[in-house]
């Protein structure tokens, strides 16, 4: 008779997801994913195959994650620029206090294995698009009324944004200095 899988799934993934994001893929071996995640080699190789599979579930689980908590968090904003503003102060603060300076898991693997790995590349693909049209949406709505200058195209604001609050957590990763980041995020909210 099989033996019937003795791990919670989604556990499971959001300990894969601190593993990754801390060691990153390639420094990752097979006994730091035995050990971190607690269950047997055969339970893993059996649920995911090997170390890239568990890896791309552990990315898209984080990836959607963080797109949720997006979502939410702009359909209950009621004013756009102070949004950004708050977006940005929370990523130099995230950023300022992560003393492991871990960075973003989703921006790591792209430095990391962006050009190497097709399928990791579509994900962070994928989610610079999710993320370029939400804010998108929201900053074409706010142009229209009046509450947002136009000189700058929504899409180009968007990616913009992104760039910014990506490149305090790069930056961070070697100087975590709240006054550099803070510096960067003030400066960015000009095109705000």
């Amino acid at each position: 008779m099989p033996r019937t899988k003795q791990f919670d799934r989604q556990e499971t993934l959001q300990k894969a997801v601190e593993l990754f994001w801390t060691k990153g893929f390639h420094a990752t071996s097979m006994q730091d994913i035995v050990d971190s995640l607690g269950i047997n080699r055969a339970s893993l190789y059996d649920t995911y195959g090997d170390k890239h599979t568990l890896f791309m579930e552990a990315l898209t689980f984080y990836q959607q994650y963080e797109q949720e908590q997006l979502t939410q968090a702009l359909n209950s904003q009621n004013n756009i620029r102070q949004f950004v503003e708050d977006l940005l102060a929370r990523a130099v603060e995230e950023s300022s206090l992560d003393s492991a300076h871990k960075g973003c898991f989703l921006v790591n693997t792209s430095v990391d294995l962006g050009s190497q790995d097709e399928q990791a590349n579509e994900l962070i693909t994928r989610n610079i698009e999710e993320f370029v049209n939400k804010f998108a949406k929201f900053f074409k709505e706010a142009q229209q009324s009046g509450l947002m200058d136009d000189s700058i195209a929504p899409k180009a604001r968007a990616r913009y944004l992104y760039a910014v609050i990506n490149g305090i957590r790069v930056l961070a990763r070697s100087n975590p200095d709240t006054k550099v980041l803070s510096d960067v995020a003030k400066t960015a909210m000009q095109a705000f």
